[in-house]
């Protein structure tokens, strides 16, 4: 049952990423797929995110682990504040709850599976993209997500 969760999380996460690249090509972010959606699919970018992140928060109470249930639970609070140029406490909602979801998923891969030296791994591709390649925050994010989930099933 448990990597059923983890496979639907990363099959649901790479299909919509998948779809937003070949419709759109990369973007500034992944949340900024919402604005490209037409009004009558804007939900699919919340579904998606949703897709995501109620298996993890799932997961975390099989696993009994608070930082993987605040990295899911703040993953699903970035998709319901999608529209997030709409307001300034969507803004917030969106920006604080996708960082604390990257933090937390990367805090229990630490804390629960011993992972220093593959995080300090990412962080390092992480600064490498940062630094060299234009639309970092999509390929930032796409990482974060990957190595999140895909650390929980070799887990």
């Amino acid at each position: 049952m448990d990597y059923i969760l983890l496979i639907t999380s990363l099959v649901v996460f790479t299909t919509y990423v998948a779809i937003i690249w070949h419709k759109y090509g990369i973007l500034s972010s992944i949340s900024a797929s919402f604005y490209k959606l037409p009004q009558n699919r804007k939900l699919l970018f919340t579904c998606a995110l949703w897709g995501f992140s109620f298996p993890v928060i799932i997961y975390a109470g099989l696993v009994d682990s608070p930082l993987l249930f605040l990295a899911g639970s703040s993953i699903a609070f970035t998709g319901a504040a999608a529209a997030y140029n709409r307001s300034k406490l969507d803004l917030t909602v969106h920006i604080v709850s996708a960082q604390a979801g990257v933090i937390a998923g990367v805090a229990h891969n630490i804390v629960y599976l011993h992972d220093y030296y593959i995080a300090v791994a990412v962080a390092i591709i992480a600064l490498i993209i940062y630094k060299k390649v234009d639309k970092y925050v999509w390929w930032i994010e796409v990482l974060a997500f990957y190595y999140i989930i895909v650390r929980l099933l070799w887990s």
